[in-house]
């Protein structure tokens, strides 16, 4: 299943495969984003690179769709997001919220996947930096 993350989900208000960043990350800024399972079935993440473009957007590689979104101030607040790669697909929901200037970012995400054969669920403490 780990092949299927795509874990820089937390940082937008989701719906599309190109979307508005978090209005506190840093347009042009890259991030290194750590992941920490807290619990579950699902296994650890690996690191990654987050490139937020010039205009504060973020793009990703498939769709995604969210049933909720709400931002306050730095924090996003997205429940229901679905998303898959193949035959899994996916279901997550996040809390993130960024530092004033955009030099970090803390947050909690919820993750379940199926594969029709094998599913997981966990959650994770994501920690991001920018660099």
């Amino acid at each position: 299943m780990k092949s299927i993350f795509i874990s820089a989900l937390f940082l937008l208000a989701c719906s599309s495969n190109v979307e508005q960043a978090n209005p506190c990350a840093t347009p042009g800024a890259t991030y290194y984003q750590h992941s920490t399972e807290l619990s579950g079935n699902c296994g650890s993440m690996p690191d990654v690179i987050v490139n937020i473009n010039q205009d504060g957007t973020i793009t990703f590689p498939s769709n995604i769709s969210c049933a909720t979104q709400e931002q306050n101030g730095c924090t996003a607040h997205d429940t229901d997001c679905s998303f898959g790669n193949g035959d899994v697909s996916c279901q997550e929901s996040f809390d993130t919220t960024f530092a004033d200037d955009g030099s970090s970012a803390n947050g909690l995400l919820t993750l379940s996947c199926d594969n029709g054969s094998q599913s997981c669920i966990s959650t994770y403490s994501i920690s991001m930096t920018r660099e």
